[in-house]
């Protein structure tokens, strides 16, 4: 939301991390420039607010559903197009992770519109116009996240190239497909490698041991019903795709698959268990589960639906950001005036709704760190005339130095997420 705001005001899709000092971060690895784009369009256009935001969000949201839903009725018919849809309504990690203000759901939305317009025959394309429009969004999809940019572009192109082998699809036509889609994915890869942290994308948990890590992710196979239900749509999709393949049913969409979820599987594995990660190709797997199992296997589908909303109903939490409502509403009544100076310390939120004339802010994410933290300069004079910080990384980047805010500042309000401190 901090990139979307920083774009409608002044054209820059980065970060203020220092009065008039405004550069790319690692938020652009974790926000492409198609979400940007659109949600700072959008606040632009409504004003900036939490409530915008999430309104944007709703919206893409049930875009995607609906174009789901369009694309799996077009294709394969109404039975496979509702069950398909009620696989994705029922499932409460799609609530909630969409309506937060993360850029999995616009990106996945992208991925669908790509399949909506992708030609399904096997054989060569009759050419035209039409024929580009899938990669304009597959390149969409791609630039929505720098981790979409990794596992999507090895995947197109490993697909594009058995496609070509195989005679589906001509070689002009893959050059200039993946052309296009590299050529829209190009700005995300530029900003997010331009920040000063660029090179540490490359280990951003600072983890000591990959094959470590890969260890422990594989060992929540053995606890995780999140993984459970993620392992049992991968084997139904694995099985699909061996029925096919002795069928002599090799097309290259089915590669492009299996290799999307090697690479999502795979790029999960390194990282510290965020399911988030696994996301896409969950919900992928679900909305073609209609398809993967044959008609008279159908009911399997209708009881993960039951499944899946007896959990929505009764365990799943989708609800969070109180919070940050109340931060906002109190901000909004107590506005901090242009020509005061504001510190703020791990909250990407918080700069959304301070004056940018006279803000600095430090975070840490994981292994990563940007900005200054206001706490730690030497001349304690310089402090900030307003202290802001979330409770994220409390021991390491502001319990050292309570004293200094004790001693100079006093305590304004405390929402339990966030703190507001002024000088005294």
């Amino acid at each position: 939301m901090q990139l979307a705001r920083n774009f409608a005001e002044t054209g820059k899709m980065a970060i203020q991390f220092e009065p008039s000092k405004i550069e790319y971060s690692v938020h652009n690895a974790s926000t492409g420039w198609p979400v940007i784009a659109g949600l700072g369009l959008f606040l632009k256009i409504f004003g900036v607010s939490f409530a915008t935001a999430r309104t944007f969000s709703v919206i893409v949201l049930l875009a995607f559903l609906l174009v789901t839903w369009l694309m799996v009725r077009k294709k394969w018919g109404d039975l496979p197009a509702l069950l398909s849809l009620a696989l994705l309504v029922t499932y409460a990690p799609l609530f909630a992770n969409g309506k937060m203000i993360l850029a999995e759901i616009p990106g996945l939305l992208f991925l669908a519109l790509g399949f909506f317009f992708l030609r399904s025959e096997i054989g060569p394309p009759k050419g035209g116009a039409t024929s580009f429009v899938p990669y304009i969004f597959f390149g969409l999809f791609a630039a929505s996240k720098l981790s979409f940019v990794a596992v999507f572009i090895p995947t197109l192109l490993v697909g594009l190239i058995w496609a070509v082998w195989k005679r589906q699809v001509e070689l002009k036509q893959a050059i200039y497909s993946f052309a296009i889609t590299c050529l829209i994915a190009l700005p995300t890869l530029y900003m997010s490698l331009s920040a000063k942290i660029g090179l540490q994308l490359a280990n951003p948990y600072g983890q000591v041991s990959h094959l470590q890590t890969i260890i422990s992710n594989l060992k929540l196979f053995l606890s995780s019903s999140t993984l459970w239900h993620f392992l049992l749509l991968v084997l139904v999709a694995s099985w699909w795709v061996l029925v096919q393949w002795r069928k002599g049913e090799r097309h290259w969409l089915i590669v492009t698959l299996k290799v999307f979820c090697l690479l999502v599987v795979a790029y999960w594995l390194v990282s510290p268990g965020v399911f988030r990660y696994l996301l896409p190709t969950t919900l992928l797997l679900l909305a073609l589960l209609p398809i993967f199992l044959p008609r008279k296997w159908l009911f399997l589908a209708m009881l993960l639906v039951l499944v899946q909303g007896y959990h929505f109903t009764t365990s799943a939490s989708i609800s969070h950001g109180g919070d940050y409502l109340i931060f906002e509403s109190y901000m909004k009544e107590n506005p901090i005036s242009e020509s005061a100076s504001v510190g703020i310390i791990n909250s990407a939120f918080a700069p959304v709704f301070v004056p940018r004339e006279h803000m600095t802010q430090f975070f840490r994410i994981d292994a990563i760190e940007e900005g200054v933290n206001v706490l730690s300069v030497q001349d304690q004079n310089n402090l900030p005339d307003y202290l802001i910080y979330e409770v994220d990384n409390l021991a390491n980047d502001i319990a050292p130095y309570m004293p200094i805010i004790f001693e100079r500042y006093q305590k304004v309000v405390d929402f339990d997420q966030i703190v507001i401190w002024r000088k005294k």
